[in-house]
C-alpha cells in the first residue's frame, strides 16, 4: 500500500506525490484512528455505551478498509516479517488479531472522547499514546522527510490535546468576575 511506506528521499517526486503520500501516510495511521474515534464519541455520541460502540464500529471499519486495500493492491496484509508464506489460519489469526486490536483502540478512543465532554483531563490520554506509537515506530520514522513531517503532525496534536486540557482546566477554576 502507498501509505505503508514512504519513500526515504523526495527528489524525483512530484509534489502533488509528496502531498498524497503524506496524506495517506496520516489516514493510514493508528494516531489518526484514534483521534478519529475519540472525535466521534465527543461530537456525536450521547452515552458512554454509544461511544464505546460508535469507536470500535469506526476502527474496524478503518481496518477492514485498509485491509480490502491491501489485498486490492497486491499486499497481502497483515503479513509476516519472514520470507516464508503465510499459510491460511496464520493469515485469519493475524486478521482477527488487527480487529479484535482495532475494536478495543476504538472502544477506548470513543470513551475517551465521551468522557472529555465533562472531564477534559482524560484527553491527556493522546499525548500518551502518541509518545508511546512515536516510541514503537523508532528513530526509523523520522529518517524519511515524509514520515518525519508526519511525525511532527502527531507531535503538534498532542501539543493541542495538551493545550486544550489546561485551557479548559483554567476556565473551569475561574472565578465569575462580580462588580460588588
Amino acid at each position: 500500500m502507498l501509505s505503508d511506506t514512504s519513500p526515504s528521499q523526495t527528489i524525483g517526486l512530484s509534489f502533488l506525490e509528496i502531498i498524497t503520500i503524506f496524506i495517506a501516510g496520516l489516514l493510514n495511521n493508528q494516531i489518526i484512528w484514534f483521534v478519529l474515534a475519540i472525535l466521534v464519541g465527543y461530537a456525536f455520541c450521547r452515552s458512554a455505551k454509544q461511544a464505546a460502540t460508535a469507536g470500535a464500529g469506526f476502527a474496524v471499519f478503518a481496518i477492514v478498509m485498509y485491509l480490502f486495500f491491501s489485498f486490492m493492491f497486491g499486499a497481502h496484509a497483515p503479513q509476516s516479517n519472514s520470507t516464508t508464506p503465510i499459510n491460511l489460519i496464520t493469515l485469519l489469526a493475524r486478521t482477527a488479531e488487527w480487529l479484535l486490536l482495532s475494536a478495543i483502540g476504538g472502544t477506548v478512543g470513543g470513551l475517551v472522547g465521551f468522557t472529555a465532554r465533562t472531564r477534559p483531563g482524560v484527553l491527556l490520554v493522546l499525548p500518551l499514546f502518541i509518545v508511546a506509537r512515536l516510541a514503537l515506530n523508532g528513530v526509523f520514522s523520522w529518517q524519511s522527510p515524509i514520515s518525519a513531517i508526519q511525525n511532527i503532525v502527531f507531535v503538534l496534536i498532542g501539543l493541542f490535546s495538551i493545550a486544550y486540557t489546561l485551557l479548559k482546566w483554567r476556565a473551569s477554576r475561574q472565578i465569575p468576575y462580580s462588580s460588588a
